[in-house]
């Protein structure tokens, strides 16, 4: 990562500029209004496809084409890390890991509150697959920007310390419209990711590893909300297993 410092402040002001109209756009009451009169409500269909779909662009899609026009010369030499993933095996041991912690922290009828942020009337697959794939590509693209833009421009201005210090502490107020306790959680992952980042080289290995605690946590607060896990071998007649969804999907509308 031999790039001037020119082209990272460069990259900062990408990212500052790609937050902003983002989220200047989410929590926008025009927006709001117009999306909540064809929806219903922020947690329907459409406010998460697009919530999301356009987080995936405007802090993705956008900055990636940017950068690839405006700089290729600094991106090809690694200033968004390496595509190879070095210590590879921390990707899997991370994400069984987490798997594990959601499984059981999910059995907390208070961890449960607010999740997951898709209201569903109907939990099909169809759905579900909506739901975890919608997370997927948001995800990714944001840990791109974040953990690929933001911490790569800031670890060639600042070092590494205060690069993950500036990258945490960012990360943890862009989670303040979720409440305290977001907040502090955001700190320990977002460090998780960082170190993460540092030691594979990468920033695709945030990106799979914040994708895998989204969809499992999101998968097991479903999972027991359904009461999936209690369903074996008969249910009552007015209700379905999770199977049987699959095979005879029920959909629902916003």
């Amino acid at each position: 990562m031999n790039a001037l410092p020119l082209p990272a402040l460069g990259n900062i002001a990408l990212v500052i500029s790609a937050l902003a109209c983002y989220y200047g756009l989410l929590f926008s009451p025009c927006v709001k209004k117009i999306m909540k009169g064809a929806s219903g409500s922020i947690g329907s269909r459409s406010w998460i496809l697009y919530e999301r779909l356009s987080g995936a662009v405007i802090l993705g899609g956008v900055p990636a084409v940017l950068l690839l026009i405006l700089s290729p010369v600094t991106v090809s030499k690694g200033e968004l890390f390496e595509i190879s993933i070095k210590n590879s095996y921390l990707v899997p041991v991370a994400c069984t890991t987490i798997l594990v912690n959601n499984f059981f922290a999910t059995r907390k009828a208070s961890n449960r509150n607010g999740y997951p942020l898709f209201r569903a009337k109907v939990w099909s697959a169809s759905t579900l697959l909506f739901n975890q794939s919608t997370w997927a590509v948001y995800l990714f693209a944001y840990e791109f920007l974040f953990r690929g833009v933001l911490l790569s421009a800031t670890f060639l201005l600042l070092g590494k310390p205060l690069a993950i210090l500036f990258n945490i502490l960012i990360y943890a107020l862009l989670h303040i419209h979720r409440g305290r306790k977001q907040v502090l959680y955001a700190v320990p992952f977002g460090g998780l990711l960082c170190w993460l980042v540092l030691a594979t080289s990468t920033w695709i290995s945030a990106a799979l590893i914040h994708i895998s605690f989204a969809v499992s946590y999101e998968f097991f607060v479903i999972a027991y909300q359904e009461k999936w896990w209690r369903r074996k071998y008969s249910t009552p007649a007015n209700q379905t297993t999770f199977l049987e969804n699959i095979i005879h999907p029920t959909y629902e509308t916003d």
